[in-house]
């Protein structure tokens, strides 16, 4: 249920940065609208995708988190 609610959530925000796209292309008079349009689909993108990972694999947040190398200590 928990992850259902999350990836709805995100599906709907994938949605929403997709038409905000659209609609920014759209608008004849607005500078750099091909940035913005690029800028707010590449980002539509990637929440759609990560909507699909949470519902594949379930709860498990890490999987979306970027892993960072620890440093070693020298002795």
């Amino acid at each position: 249920m928990f992850c259902k609610a999350r990836c709805q959530r995100i599906l709907e925000k994938s949605v929403q940065t997709a038409l905000s796209a659209i609609e920014i292309y759209s608008k004849p008079d607005f500078n750099y609208r091909e940035e913005s349009f690029s800028i707010l689909m590449v980002n539509a993108w990637e929440l759609l995708l990560k909507a699909r990972i949470l519902q594949l694999i379930k709860i498990k947040l890490e999987s979306l988190k970027e892993m960072e190398a620890k440093a070693k200590k020298n002795k």
